[in-house]
């Protein structure tokens, strides 16, 4: 009878033993598999699509283009933005709500960074001058200086500034749309 208990032995050895095996292969897999390199680039919005969205309001807090009653002389059809190149932006307009159930628009333009000629700024803050036309004879400067930083996984705005009539009036970072009120 001795040998049949060792047999009996050495098999719920083995099972054990198989056991153990099985499960440590597990635990190892899953602990492997959660110490894999997640693939976080996936959710990373290019640079590119960045812009900048002006609200324009008065020292009283009124908005110049207001949907109902815009303030004499802003017209939102006449209002554009250009660069120093002389690149006029598309206009793109947009209703938002304001207190009281007021409307008003807001302008966006960008594309701000450009890889093909703004490599400097991964380097050196960069420093743009806009120039914002609100009718034929009225032109504002919006200086934007920004610096890009390579994340490994794209770029994005590492600081982004924006000044009017020599004032910060915007700082911020790691956005791709900059929302940005111009007291005039």
């Amino acid at each position: 009878m001795m040998p049949l208990i060792n047999s009996q032995y050495l098999n719920v050895k083995r099972v054990l033993y198989s056991l153990i095996a099985i499960s440590l292969a597990s635990v190892c897999l899953l602990f492997l598999g959660g110490c894999r390199k997640k693939d976080n680039c996936s959710e990373t919005i290019p640079i590119e699509a960045g812009f900048v969205q002006l609200t324009f309001l008065t020292p009283n807090g009124q908005n110049l283009y207001a949907q109902d009653n815009p303030l004499d002389g802003f017209n939102i059809d006449s209002l554009y933005v250009s660069d120093a190149g002389g690149r006029n932006f598309t206009q793109q307009k947009g209703l938002m709500a304001g207190p009281f159930a007021t409307k008003y628009y807001v302008y966006s333009f960008g594309q701000i960074y450009n890889p093909a000629t703004d490599q400097d700024a991964l380097v050196k803050e960069r420093c743009e001058d806009y120039f914002i036309h609100y009718n034929s004879t009225d032109v504002d400067t919006l200086q934007v200086c920004y610096r890009v930083t390579d994340s490994g996984c794209g770029l994005y705005y590492g600081s982004f500034k924006a000044f009017y009539r020599n004032q910060m009036i915007f700082d911020g970072q790691r956005s791709i749309v900059f929302a940005i009120d111009i007291v005039k």
